[in-house]
């Protein structure tokens, strides 16, 4: 895997615009924790940290609570759902957060690529995946006029205009990113009609799949 210190993946769209990314700042984290009038982590209230039984997301979750014990000294309760009552449980924090999740973690993985389906799909005010309900008018404002943008000609200046959205996402930690997995891919070099994109094999067209001859 590789860290992750924005929303936009390796190899999305836009993703190689510079952004100001987040940073792993242990003092920060604990200026802002006596902020915000806590002594120290122990004094926060009861912490859970709820994610589905899938992938290695339990082995994830223990590195993140173990981290989060030693860096800020903050107890997490752990609580692994299966798969299905997890995704309803997301779906019930989208519609009451006081009676959703407190914190989960989650995988997500584009559907087509796009800046869309990582940043309007999941981050703008109203959406059915913004489970969180953060919220930003500018960040709306920005991708909404970017989600508009169809033509050609207009999508080095619409890549542009979702940095900036991210930007602002990446700033107030409306999400915060972990890591982008790698996989390693091996395709028999007489194989014709397939080719691997971040998303994983494409074929533009399964009838011309097929190899060739020697």
């Amino acid at each position: 895997m590789t860290p992750s210190n924005r929303i936009l993946p390796l190899g999305m769209p836009g993703a190689g615009l510079p952004l100001d990314g987040l940073m792993f700042d242990p003092l920060a984290a604990r200026s802002a924790l006596g902020l915000a009038g806590y002594i120290s982590g122990n004094t926060l209230p009861d912490i859970r940290l709820t994610f589905a039984a899938e992938a290695d997301t339990a082995q994830i979750a223990a590195h993140l609570r173990d981290d989060w014990r030693t860096t800020l000294g903050v107890n997490i309760e752990l609580e692994e759902l299966p798969l299905g009552e997890f995704i309803e449980q997301l779906r019930a924090t989208e519609r009451d957060p006081e009676q959703g999740l407190q914190l989960y973690l989650s995988i997500w993985g584009a559907d087509y690529p796009d800046p869309h389906n990582f940043l309007s799909l999941q981050l703008q005010s109203g959406s059915i995946f913004n489970n969180g309900h953060w919220s930003n008018e500018e960040f709306d404002r920005l991708t909404r006029t970017a989600d508009q943008m169809r033509e050609i000609a207009q999508q080095t200046e619409r890549l542009q205009i979702y940095r900036d959205a991210e930007q602002i996402a990446v700033d107030q930690v409306g999400w915060l990113p972990l890591f982008n997995p790698e996989v390693a891919v091996l395709i028999n070099p007489q194989l014709r009609g397939l080719s691997f994109t971040p998303q994983g094999i494409i074929a533009s067209n399964w009838t011309a799949v097929g190899f060739t001859s020697r």
